[in-house]
């Protein structure tokens, strides 16, 4: 679809990247005082909570609006236990991830 001409979609080079701490430093100190407003993109998986929190501490506090997209929901399956018995459904746990991200 065609964007207004005075929008534009940027995509940073990421932050957090193994061995790639040149990534963080323009997202953060270059193009992050000329956006409008950050889509943040993050996974599902709840070890980069932490992280994730930080950085989006840091973009709400230099005034930028955030929308949170969370990544890889199809990678969620239901938590089967012992005798193959379903301890949590898929619905169950996709309610949690969208919890998570609200607690973000």
């Amino acid at each position: 679809f065609m964007l207004d001409e005075n929008i534009h979609i940027i995509d940073s080079p990421g932050l957090d990247a193994c061995d790639l701490e040149i990534h963080e430093k323009v997202t953060m100190e270059i193009l992050l005082p000329t956006i409008d407003i950050c889509l943040f993109l993050t996974t599902v998986k709840a070890n980069s909570d932490e992280i994730n929190l930080e950085k989006m501490r840091i973009v709400n506090r230099r005034g930028k609006q955030i929308i949170l997209v969370q990544n890889m929901i199809d990678s969620v399956e239901e938590k089967i236990g012992k005798n193959g018995i379903v301890e949590e459904s898929k619905l169950d746990i996709l309610k949690k991830h969208k919890k998570r991200g609200e607690n973000l």
